[in-house]
């Protein structure tokens, strides 16, 4: 028996006292808890064998009763479900078919109870993995397209989400299933301004499931029903549910389609006045492109990297440097034919520290002609977009980091690092929490994949920024822990001077977050280099921590 699993004697108890106990279950969780002891049995390699010994399927028929607590009923059937899949679970699914249970599953697929609905469809994807005649009997006995259909617009999440297993169980086993292509083209085919919100709901929860199959049959059918012109109208959506769950259908989209479909996309962005949804679709673009399947690595980087760019041009427009000298020099590089140095600043008496230019690929990537036009329209509407209230802009600007943000987790930009370090200099742009983590998580991701030492030395400014407060820094530090260990003298006195500056922060989060930065050094590093990290002075600065007024300070102290 599986280590995991539980004693026989044990779950013939709990079995034995599944039918009764509904007075037993005192809240809406329990009998969740109760199925998840159950299944730890099923990890034994006889678990279907003694099921089958004590006649389980009796004292599991007993749980489906009219007068059954449908938490019990839901618990019994689920369970049953997941014993298919055990090992021998195909002569429990035989033994299922001479007892009264399959007459419960025909009767109850419309049951009123959702949690019966969930445990319903979770049976039918379990006992598709055995996919025999009598299953796809069962099956015909439901009329399953019709079913799925009334599942997939059901007002409970997790009915949809179930359905959606099951649907995607379905077109596994019988790649293009007529009845149901046909039952998708009638659930898309309703035009858009008639639909509900289940009805949208089903629509994008339908596309998403198909799209993660890893089949180039089903993935044509997907992108023919669901053509961009099918899916648009969804991304600009009232309903904000209705839009996320749009995006997330555009990112699997934008996996399988080529640079002629990423261009149709950006241009039909450029056609639309929503600035907010427009870059949340580019975002969700950018963050697909590296892994598109049927771009060109070379081109797929010069796309994303205009896209980027044009986020930080947005940025620092919104948000235009206190000395606007330093913002045109920033935004000449993006459009720049030549090589530009360019001085960017962490602080505003550190305007002079950082020297970045555009690397040749930068430059081809803005001259690509597949969608320069319409990222230059689109940039243009969002900007004045943005100027229409504090609100706009501010949101504007979150949703112009996110796509830098995207494009910043697999290739690194000099231009994107000094342009992220003005921005967070700029009093403006800190007194914008949400805003400044976006910012400082783009940078924090550039660094990581900079090869480069100047770059790298950005880290220790970062950390004597005080407008980077107690979270922002904790993500500063877990950078800085990882260069420690591969950069020089020069990178880790730096550091020792940050330590300093921020362990006497007047926020007691900030100080505690240094402590414990200093400790993990200690804990974690060769000796040479915490020789040079951890001086004299910052072990008295620690013993002067133990007198702090904050508890948790005084507790790091000790600890360290």
């Amino acid at each position: 028996m599986s280590n995991t699993a539980i004693s026989e004697a044990t779950m013939r108890g709990v079995l034995e006292q599944l039918p009764h106990m509904s007075g037993q279950i005192v809240d809406g969780t329990r009998h969740e808890k109760v199925l998840s002891y159950m299944r730890l049995f099923l990890a034994s390699d006889a678990a279907v064998e003694q099921l089958m010994s004590w006649n389980a399927l009796r004292t599991l028929a007993e749980c489906l009763q009219p007068q059954s607590d449908m938490r019990v009923t839901a618990t019994a059937v689920r369970f049953l479900g997941d014993a298919f899949r055990a090992r021998n679970g195909k002569v429990l699914w035989t033994a299922v078919h001479t007892t009264q249970i399959v007459e419960w599953v025909v009767d109850n697929a419309d049951s009123s109870h959702a949690l019966v609905r969930v445990a319903w469809l979770h049976f039918m994807c379990q006992a598709s993995y055995i996919n025999d005649h009598a299953y796809v009997e069962l099956l015909d006995r439901v009329d399953y397209p019709r079913l799925l259909l009334r599942r997939l617009l059901d007002s409970s999440y997790f009915v949809v989400a179930s359905a959606c297993m099951l649907l995607g169980r379905l077109f596994h086993v019988n790649t293009i299933d007529p009845n149901l292509s046909a039952l998708i083209e009638q659930l898309v085919a309703r035009p858009f301004a008639l639909q509900t919100s289940a009805r949208k709901a089903a629509v994008l929860a339908t596309a998403e499931t198909l799209l993660l199959l890893k089949n180039k049959d089903v993935q044509e059918f997907v992108h023919r029903v669901f053509a961009q012109p099918v899916l648009e109208p969804y991304l600009y959506d009232m309903d904000r549910l209705v839009r996320d769950r749009a995006l997330d259908v555009l990112e699997l989209v934008v996996l399988d389609v080529d640079a002629m479909g990423v261009r149709e996309l950006v241009a039909a962005l450029a056609r639309r006045v929503d600035g907010c949804v427009v870059l949340r679709c580019l975002a969700a673009v950018v963050k697909q492109l590296p892994w598109n399947r049927c771009i060109e690595g070379g081109e797929a980087r010069r796309l994303g990297l205009m896209i980027a760019n044009m986020g930080v041009s947005l940025l620092l427009s919104i948000h235009p440097a206190v000395d606007g000298s330093d913002v045109d020099t920033v935004q000449t590089q993006i459009t720049s034919s030549g090589v530009d140095t360019t001085e960017a600043q962490i602080t505003s008496s550190d305007v002079d520290s950082i020297q970045t230019q555009i690397t040749s690929s930068d430059v081809d990537s803005i001259q690509t002609p597949i969608t320069s036009s319409d990222v230059d329209t689109i940039q243009t509407q969002v900007a004045k977009a943005a100027q229409q209230s504090p609100s706009a802009s501010s949101m504007i600007a979150c949703e112009a980091a996110r796509i830098v943000r995207e494009h910043s987790q697999t290739t690194f930009s000099a231009h994107t690092a000094s342009s992220m370090c003005l921005l967070l200099s700029n009093p403006r742009v800190q007194q914008h929490t949400q805003l400044v983590q976006l910012v400082l998580s783009t940078l924090l991701q550039t660094l990581r994949l900079a090869h480069n030492r100047t770059h790298v030395q950005m880290v220790p400014r970062l950390i004597c920024t005080f407008a980077i407060r107690a979270p922002g820094l904790r993500g500063v530090f877990d950078l800085a822990l990882e260069l420690l260990g591969s950069c020089n003298a020069e990178f880790v006195q730096g550091l020792e001077h940050a330590i300093r500056t921020r362990i006497v922060d007047v926020e007691w989060e900030a100080r505690d977050t240094v402590l414990e930065f200093v400790t993990r050094a200690v804990r974690e590093l060769a000796w040479p280099c915490v020789e040079l990290l951890v001086t004299q002075q910052v072990v008295d600065d620690a013993v002067r921590a133990l007198s702090d007024a904050e508890e948790y300070v005084r507790a790091s102290a000790a600890y360290l």
